[in-house]
């Protein structure tokens, strides 16, 4: 049924995997409510009886689905009726949406408590790793589809940097932590010795079955994740709960880098891939390099540092630094008081002599 004409117009409209496999699943909950045989049976049906069974169709799912769930109905069906020239009235359809009332759900960031406990329930260590890594650096679920060794590079402090989307429009470069970067080797060194040959090609993540991991499947893992933890998740408006179970964790990143007053607003955003809103051409004007978002991403390191024991050495270590720091202070604060007092003193030897 997807080798249907109307159905291959569809699909190459949309560039993204996993929208089109989103607005399949609309387009299909649309056909089976009619009982439609096939996709193509629904470019035969006249546009004003058309019109009709989506304001009929959209009007039956009102109080059952959120809002959002219908708007992205709504362009699934725009989108297919108009690839497939079939001109619709759905600026009269979509006003039939309802204004948003309650509370959005999933507006909560998962706290660095409740990435470790979601960590201490994965079943496998590269899931583990998957976990470390997305918190570390603020990826969406995507980023695992194609990720390949190349795409990693070292950086400064033990650090590594990420280029996700590489070779697409959407490309953008994200670090991880020290702590993220070494169990990332670490998994690379598990392999190793299980017999793989690493190389520049080599995807980052694979699953048992030595496939990249799939967007899809990383989601459906953190459902069950959150689902299957301690985690305190509340329910708001039709059984949805306050966090995201995967998103909640890019929500984290940019949380925890917004808070630290010291860092520029404006690379945290190029951190996240997100285009400035306030600041018009700000993505095509602004070019700050690797070195300069690295330069704003190390002050984060600390809270983004998820393990207890890890916190704990970061911390013994600007300790260090901080007593360094004021040893070489007072050094430098003694030698200032010895070359005042030998200035003193000569200045007060030279007196003697003019009053002698």
């Amino acid at each position: 049924m997807i080798n249907q004409r109307s159905i291959i117009i569809f699909n190459h409209a949309i560039s993204s995997e996993s929208t089109k496999i989103s607005y399949l699943n609309e387009l299909k909950r649309f056909k089976e409510f009619y009982k439609i045989r096939d996709y193509d049976s629904l470019t035969t049906i006249e546009p004003k009886k058309l019109n009709i069974m989506i304001e009929d169709y959209i009007m039956s799912r009102i109080g059952k689905a959120e809002r959002s769930s219908l708007n992205r109905s709504l362009s699934a069906l725009d989108l297919f009726f108009s690839m497939n020239d079939i001109t619709l009235n759905f600026k009269k359809i979509k006003k039939l949406v309802p204004k948003q009332e309650y509370k959005l759900s999933g507006m909560r960031a998962y706290t660095v408590d409740e990435i470790r406990e979601l960590i201490e329930f994965c079943k496998t260590y590269v899931h583990q790793v998957i976990i470390y890594v997305m918190a570390s650096s603020g990826v969406r679920v995507g980023f695992v589809e194609g990720l390949r060794i190349k795409h990693l590079r070292d950086m400064p402090m033990n650090c590594k940097a990420i280029t996700v989307y590489a070779d697409t429009v959407y490309e953008y470069t994200t670090f991880m932590t020290p702590e993220a970067s070494r169990k990332l080797e670490l998994y690379f060194e598990y392999r190793r010795k299980h017999g793989e040959k690493l190389t520049p090609e080599s995807f980052v993540f694979i699953t048992e079955k030595r496939n990249c991991f799939m967007a899809s499947g990383l989601s459906t893992l953190f459902s069950r994740l959150a689902r299957e933890s301690s985690l305190t998740r509340t329910k708001t408006h039709r059984n949805r709960y306050d966090i995201m179970s995967a998103h909640g964790i890019r929500k984290f990143f940019d949380t925890t880098l917004k808070l630290n007053q010291n860092l520029n607003p404006a690379i945290v955003e190029r951190l996240m891939s997100h285009k400035s809103r306030s600041i018009p051409l700000d993505s095509s004007y602004f070019c700050p390099s690797d070195n300069d978002l690295f330069e704003v991403y190390q002050k984060a390191i600390p809270s983004l540092t998820i393990d207890k024991s890890s916190r704990l050495e970061i911390e013994l270590e600007q300790n260090k630094q901080r007593l360094q720091k004021l040893e070489n202070t007072k050094d430098r604060r003694i030698e200032e008081l010895e070359n005042d007092m030998r200035i003193i003193k000569e200045f007060a030897k030279s007196i003697r002599k003019e009053s002698s």
